[in-house]
């Protein structure tokens, strides 16, 4: 998408929102990295998130990591991601005969079925 990162952060976020446990896995790794500073999710009941800043020209090399990191960042709780599931599923389901997106939509939906 020309001029914009937005659809490609999308498409990334429904397809972690696709693999179940993937989120909780990367707190346990980042927690194993970060000892000193642990996840810790936002207590609420208010909660405050700050969007992701993108280098221009760099939108299109975000990756999966990118994502979790702002999730992380964030302190966005795990049953959130859980939550959101089906509409992985439902976005994989609906996007995975577009030729543009097979490649990176098959290897999501093998490995949620791994």
């Amino acid at each position: 998408m020309p001029g914009s990162h937005e659809p490609h952060f999308r498409r990334l976020f429904a397809c972690l929102l696709a693999l179940p446990r993937r989120y909780r896995e990367a707190i346990v790794e980042h927690n194993r990295r970060h000892p000193e500073d642990p996840f810790l999710e936002q207590p609420g009941p208010t909660f405050s998130l700050c969007r992701p800043r993108l280098a221009t020209g760099a939108a299109a090399n975000t990756t999966m990591q990118d994502i979790i990191d702002v999730l992380i960042d964030n302190r966005i709780l795990p049953t959130w991601i859980d939550h959101g599931y089906t509409y992985g599923l439902n976005y994989i389901n609906f996007n995975i005969a577009n030729p543009t997106y097979r490649e990176l939509l098959d290897t999501i939906d093998n490995e949620r079925h791994a």
